[in-house]
């Protein structure tokens, strides 16, 4: 995680001083933040992505107009946004 998060030094340098340190030490709540960093950055990737394309409109599923179009199968889409095919 710490070298996704770019902190090479950090990664390459934490074993030693952990040893030199001679504690035990559990990092659990470390991997917890930093798997929220991790989040947040790619969140924020995203919304940038999305703020750069310049769409004039987002629309999610929930927020679709169903009623516009009665031949559109929502149960069909729906089960397609779980992507759950991918796995079958």
């Amino acid at each position: 995680m710490l070298t996704e998060l770019r902190l090479y030094t950090a990664a390459a340098e934490l074993e030693d001083v952990l040893a030199q340190e001679k504690k035990s030490v559990t990092l659990h709540w470390l991997s917890t933040l930093l798997h929220r960093e991790i989040d947040a950055r790619k969140e924020r990737a995203l919304t940038l992505r999305i703020k750069h394309a310049q769409f004039p409109e987002l629309t999610t599923l929930e927020s679709f107009d169903w009623d516009f179009n009665p031949d559109i199968d929502r149960s069909t889409i729906m089960e397609l946004s779980t992507l759950g095919f991918i796995k079958r």
